[in-house]
């Protein structure tokens, strides 16, 4: 009985929690202190209104070694293996996005203060440092930000991420 009593209580006490205050509970992005996260993951500084959105998404971290210093990945893919969220650190060069079953190309030139964008076979793009870009990549929208450029280094940082979720 007591045991039945206890389980009752703890049902009641997870029943009267409410919903966090990023807004939908079930989210696995949220934004503490300017910075986006994955569940526990640090991603990117996020100045974005709207947060990217998933409830069954898997995180990936891979990096690419390169002198002087590795490229870092943060992808995170809903179910279907779409990308959800791409963040890359240290570029140099090119490295290839994958999304669904496709992977582009994508080269890295900077040139001054502006910084050269191929993608695959699409027109070059010259942005700037915190310059959100509308990018088409098959049949979904994409956004593309550089969010840091190190001239030292000769290196840039972006994140990637859809317009809205493929169906």
């Amino acid at each position: 009985m007591l045991y039945r009593a206890i389980f009752i209580f703890l049902m009641l006490l997870l029943a009267a929690c409410g919903p966090s205050s990023n807004g939908d509970k079930n989210n696995q992005f949220n934004k503490k202190n300017k910075q986006l996260f994955f569940e526990d993951h640090k991603l990117a500084y996020w100045s974005d209104k709207a947060l990217p959105e998933c409830h069954s998404c898997s995180f990936n971290i891979y990096s690419k070694k390169m002198l002087p210093g590795a490229m870092l990945f943060k992808q995170i893919n809903n179910e279907r293996g779409d990308l959800v969220f791409l963040s890359a650190t240290n570029i140099r060069y090119s490295f290839a996005l994958q999304t669904g079953g496709r992977s582009y190309s994508i080269a890295t030139k900077i040139e001054d203060k502006k910084i050269k964008l191929t993608i695959g076979d699409l027109q070059p793009l010259i942005v700037s440092v915190n310059q959100k870009q509308q990018i088409r990549l098959g049949l979904t929208n994409y956004f593309i930000k550089v969010q840091k450029l190190n001239h030292e280094k000769k290196s840039v940082n972006v994140i990637i991420w859809p317009e809205k979720l493929p169906m």
